[in-house]
């Protein structure tokens, strides 16, 4: 029985006790000759006339499981929110905001129509401005949740129109440089969607930026994407402020699909977000 043990390692780090612990996996043979997944951990003891090393090789083969299937579980659980936010959205676009269009046409009709006193026309006139910003404050919130581009048109354009309406609220030059025949799958458009989203958010919110670019690509079994802009830049190793979740929230959103997020950043040298998401076989279609 071949008993080797395969080793797989790209990376090591150093324990506070000075262990070793190597990155990625070793596999061993079980008494099936069947492969199966070890942690290590490489103790160094000196001693008199010696140095001695304890090695650890515990089965993570259950481990391993577990965090696979933890990792399902989240991915069925953000898939269900996408969902459930797409629910509400196209809810809040086709019933709420039709029905408030409705009655403000009916109040245009009572004003322009009846008989009455001008106090009487300058509240009906006050109405229908409350009327407008709730359609437009409804039309807002539904977007924000699930524009129905994504859905309808697809994710080139419905980045196009997010690129479109921060520039319209922020006063903020936005590049956008992405394939027009991009296509992706669910949950992979959801997530290019809400990475950018997320990131242009961070842009207005902290970053005083004059000029932000944007760039999605498809590349081999992959989609990434940059946001880059001009602004004051940050120390991403400074301690993260309490109420800052925003770069969590696109690490989490990437790593959920096996992807990473990688931020350059420096005060005064603005920052750039680049996020790598890998694709099934049918992925992108085409």
């Amino acid at each position: 029985m071949d008993k080797r043990i395969q080793v797989d390692v790209t990376s090591r780090s150093l324990t506070r006790n000075g262990a070793l612990t190597v990155g990625r996996r070793f596999y061993g043979p079980r008494r099936t000759n069947e492969a199966f997944p070890m942690g290590t951990s490489i103790s160094q003891f000196n001693t008199a006339d010696r140095k001695l090393f304890t090695v650890l090789l515990p089965d993570v083969g259950e481990r391993i499981r577990d965090q696979a299937e933890r990792s399902a579980f989240a991915v069925a659980v953000n898939a269900a929110r996408e969902e459930e936010k797409a629910r509400v959205a196209r809810e809040l676009h086709d019933e709420l905001a039709q029905s408030l269009t409705a009655l403000k046409m009916d109040t245009i009709w009572v004003r322009d129509n009846a008989v009455a006193p001008e106090t009487l026309s300058a509240k009906l006139t006050d109405m229908l401005e409350v009327l407008d910003q709730t359609i437009a404050a409804t039309r807002r919130i539904a977007a924000d949740l699930r524009p129905m581009l994504l859905d309808d048109l697809g994710l080139v354009p419905a980045i196009e129109w997010l690129v479109g309406n921060f520039t319209q609220r922020c006063g903020v030059a936005c590049k956008l440089s992405a394939d027009e025949a991009l296509e992706l799958q669910e949950p992979y458009a959801t997530a290019v969607f809400r990475i950018v989203q997320e990131s242009l958010a961070n842009v207005a919110k902290h970053a005083g930026a004059t000029e932000v670019a944007v760039v999605i690509a498809k590349v081999p079994r992959a989609v990434t994407l940059i946001v880059q802009d001009n602004g004051c830049g940050f120390s991403p190793t400074a301690p993260r402020k309490r109420q800052s979740l925003g770069l969590m929230g696109l690490r989490e959103r990437a790593e959920l699909l096996g992807g990473r997020v990688a931020i350059d950043s420096a005060p005064g040298h603005g920052t750039c977000v680049e996020a790598h998401i890998p694709l099934p076989e049918a992925g992108v279609p085409g």
